[in-house]
């Protein structure tokens, strides 16, 4: 039996990785332990918004936390579990892109998928300054082409122009392959440090020459979205391109995809959207409080976030209709649609003034749940 004593482990670039105490005891140079991945739903386990097709008719989000582009629109689809097939080992989801037609691709043209990042969750990067860290992206890709296709991170802060086009190649047709690309971080330009845009990662789905000539593996100012020698998704009828396990992390080694309990990651999303839906909810089913706020005919319902929102939502409501009921009177029904006439946002919790009842009591207590809503979403997205 042979033993090894070392004192320091480093990686393939010379970068001290573990290292070894005298008492035995091991530390992570490099590496945290927790909290390394940055990505938000990279598992593509949630989708709040459901999980039937999406066709982009121009810009929406789709699963959480993942924008989808179609210029012009209606270029491809995006659906969880697109096309059934055996995730990866590991995960039980993925995002399927899934082309619409054999589109030619005019200059101007791009269909792109989007990451996007608060400014202040790419700070420790400490870019734009002669301290700035490499990151490390790596994912499982399936696509049904094979050959070149292309990322980049860019600068979406106001007056960013730096980005960075990374390439990947697909070696074999509708066969889950894991990539990993590091990317040197940059000395020059302001990043985004706050609740706004900082950092977008962005996948080429297919671009036309104006949007699709960056250099490739290359820092660049500029427009670009993707590199001239890239695949073209929506070029190809039917042609698929999956994705799951996306890993976002500083430093230049790609570490095993950090798996966070469903819980937690619905939590993470919801810091950008939440959705409440409702059918046919019985009057006596309690969803919130609500108190009178002006006279007999509109009423204040205060919704409790389980995290606070990023910023100010936009509320979106389906449907009509919410159930009052003063304790031990009777339902009291309207059909008001006036969600948004008036709302108060305090980061954890919102109120709505809704209007279109008759002969409330003003200043009175309701227990109050939808009647026939379908939908009554927060959109605090980026």
């Amino acid at each position: 039996m042979s033993t090894l004593k070392v004192n320091t482990i480093q990686d393939t670039t010379g970068n001290d990785a573990i290292s070894i105490g005298s008492d035995g005891s091991v530390g992570f140079v490099q590496t945290q332990m927790s909290h390394r991945n940055l990505i938000i739903n990279g598992a593509m386990q949630v989708a709040q918004r459901g999980t039937s097709a999406f066709t982009p008719s121009a810009s929406t989000y789709t699963l959480d936390r993942w924008f989808a582009v179609s210029d012009p629109g209606s270029k491809f689809t995006v659906q969880q579990n697109a096309g059934s097939v055996t995730p990866p080992v590991g995960f039980s989801k993925y995002l399927g892109v899934t082309s619409t037609s054999a589109y030619t691709l005019s200059a101007n043209n791009f269909n792109i998928l989007d990451y996007r990042f608060e400014g202040q969750d790419t700070v420790s990067f400490a870019w734009g300054t002669s301290d700035a860290k490499d990151i490390t992206v790596s994912f499982w890709i399936r696509s049904s082409l094979t050959g070149q296709f292309s990322f980049i991170v860019y600068n979406a802060a106001s007056g960013g122009t730096k980005r960075y086009a990374a390439t990947y190649t697909v070696s074999s047709a509708n066969t889950w392959e894991y990539k990993t690309v590091t990317i040197p971080g940059d000395t020059t330009e302001s990043w985004g440090s706050d609740n706004g845009y900082g950092m977008i990662l962005r996948f080429n789905l297919g671009t036309g020459s104006t949007y699709g000539s960056a250099t490739a593996n290359a820092w660049q100012t500029g427009t670009q979205f993707g590199t001239s020698g890239d695949n073209s998704i929506v070029s190809t009828n039917g042609a698929t391109w999956y994705i799951t396990g996306v890993q976002l992390e500083v430093g230049s080694v790609a570490t095993p995809f950090e798996h966070r309990s469903y819980g937690e990651e619905l939590a993470r999303c919801q810091r950008y959207y939440i959705r409440y839906f409702s059918s046919s909810v019985d009057s006596g089913d309690t969803v919130c409080q609500a108190a009178t706020g002006a006279g007999t005919t509109n009423v204040r319902l205060c919704w409790n976030f389980p995290v606070t929102l990023r910023a100010q939502p936009t509320i979106t409501q389906v449907g009509t209709g919410w159930h009052l009921k003063k304790p031990g009177a009777a339902a009291v029904s309207s059909t008001s649609t006036a969600t948004t006439a008036s709302n108060w946002f305090y980061g954890d919790k919102i109120v709505m003034q809704v209007a279109g009842w008759s002969g409330l009591g003003d200043n009175y207590c309701y227990n109050v749940a939808p009647q026939s809503l379908t939908e009554l979403s927060f959109d605090s997205e980026l």
